[in-house]
């Protein structure tokens, strides 16, 4: 969903009616283009990803031990 925002941002800043919403939109699609933007991104999900496949482990009934410790051992 990365492509389709920024290109709704160029297009808000280049056809929004109100100049503010231009240098909102403007100033949004800079900062996200940065690379710190994208890098933070990128681990967010990473994290993310291994944390929900742990939780969803926690949360089944017939739990693999084995499994979960595994998994634990990946979130920390």
């Amino acid at each position: 969903m990365f492509d389709p925002i920024l290109d709704v941002l160029d297009a808000i800043r280049d056809y929004a009616n109100h100049p503010d919403n231009r240098v909102k939109a403007k100033s949004v699609l800079d900062g996200m283009q940065k690379f710190e933007f994208v890098f933070l991104l990128l681990l967010m999900k990473l994290i993310l990803g291994i944390t929900n496949a742990l939780s969803q482990a926690l949360q089944r009934r017939d739990q693999d031990i084995v499994n979960v410790i595994s998994l634990v051992g990946l979130a920390t």
